[in-house]
């Protein structure tokens, strides 16, 4: 409520206007002060008027059957009698709202649980004049907010539309150029060709003597596991001779040559070796009794040949692929443009900043993966054996049953 005595706040809008007025002037709510009578009222009654019992508010009409303050609905026979004189011009508003009772009836019909201190009627909607101040309180933005948006709006579409109209075939060709001054992509000198020639060509050297360093050393392990194989081999078919245990058959081998005083150095840096060479030898004192020396001496012949030529096959893949990427870089290195001089020394940039350290880096980890390990052959080995010698029945002329 406003503090000054000749205005006062509106209930649902809370707009500040004359109290003079019947209806507020933004939502038409009605004003609750010109329905209470004052000392100065006269206590006599106009015919178009009914005094609401509950809240003293004065309604337009002799029929009314809900109070337009709060709600209160009046009885078809008992409607009151007193009714205040008001002014011509209230009579003549509220004359001009007489229309409109009935759908203001269904409007009011859900507050019947009224408070006056907390009056919340519903809006009316019959007449776009009424409507119209009322949508302008409801909006969520006003028209200073709306406004910076839709020029921002209009601003783009006129740049989008001058840019159309500006481009020609020579500015294209122009951004175009600037496009590639800004990405780096140049015309070259010839010694920044011969640069990107030279660098390329020491990126190939280092890539072939990696590809011949991971073959050397996959060969060399390849050998090894051969050679530690066959003192495997050996320590085990002599160790089921029953005049020879396990310990002096490995004293036999290690004292001759240095080769066997190697071997005797792996088994003592290998643990897990020398525990599956003493579960092979209880093994095979285990299974002599079902097979004779010659047919466990093939057995280990064949998983020596198995393991040795599927490692050279791995090897052999690894080569080939590595070629073949060879190949590719080359070919695309040599691809050239008789327009644009700069696209092929751009496939010589990325040549040299992509495509080379990638083929390093994969043959690097091929070293680390790919690379047979020794010890690590030679224990899958000795499974395989084991696994063989538990078997009922195992034929060692085929290798492919192994």
């Amino acid at each position: 409520m406003s503090e000054k005595e000749n205005s006062y706040s509106c209930v649902v809008c809370t707009y500040v206007q004359s109290i003079d007025i019947p209806k507020c002037e933004m939502c038409e709510t009605p004003n609750p002060f010109r329905s209470k009578p004052t000392k100065s009222d006269d206590t006599t009654y106009s015919n178009g008027t009914t005094l609401c019992p509950t809240c003293t508010f004065i309604n337009s009409g002799n029929h009314v059957r809900v109070c337009e303050m709060c709600g209160h609905e009046f009885d078809a026979g008992s409607n009151p009698s007193k009714k205040f004189r008001v002014d011509k011009n209230e009579d003549k508003e509220e004359e001009e709202d007489d229309d409109d009772d009935d759908d203001d009836d269904d409007d009011y019909n859900g507050y019947n649980d009224f408070d006056d201190r907390l009056y919340e009627p519903s809006m009316p909607q019959n007449k776009d004049k009424k409507r119209k101040p009322i949508e302008a309180v409801e909006k969520p933005m006003n028209d200073n907010e709306l406004k910076s948006y839709y020029n921002r709006y209009i601003s783009v579409l006129k740049e989008q539309r001058q840019q159309t109209k500006k481009i020609s075939d020579k500015q294209l060709h122009e951004i175009i150029l600037e496009l590639f001054h800004s990405l780096q992509y140049k015309n070259e000198q010839p010694e920044d060709i011969d640069y990107y020639k030279k660098r390329q060509n020491e990126l190939h050297h280092t890539v072939q003597v990696l590809i011949e360093r991971l073959k050397i050393q996959t060969n060399e392990n390849i050998n090894q596991i051969s050679k530690y194989w066959s003192y495997l081999k050996q320590l085990c078919l002599n160790g089921i001779q029953p005049q020879t245990s396990f310990n002096q058959l490995c004293n036999y081998l290690i004292k001759p040559i240095n080769s066997n005083k190697q071997f005797e150095y792996y088994l003592k840096q290998n643990d897990e070796i020398g525990g599956l060479l003493q579960i092979m030898s209880n093994t095979l004192h285990g299974v002599q009794y079902r097979y004779s020396s010659s047919t466990i001496n093939r057995l280990f012949d064949c998983e020596e040949e198995m393991m040795i030529d599927n490692l050279r096959s791995e090897l052999e893949f690894l080569l080939s692929s590595y070629f073949d990427t060879l190949t590719i870089i080359n070919e695309f290195s040599s691809f050239s443009q008789t327009s644009l001089q700069e696209v092929n020394n751009f496939h010589l940039r990325e040549i040299i900043k992509n495509d080379y350290p990638s083929l390093v880096e994969k043959i690097s980890n091929d070293f680390i993966t790919k690379v047979p390990q020794v010890d690590q052959m030679l224990v899958k080995m000795l499974r395989n054996i084991k696994k063989h010698l538990f078997c009922d029945n195992f034929d060692v002329v085929n290798k492919s049953d192994i």
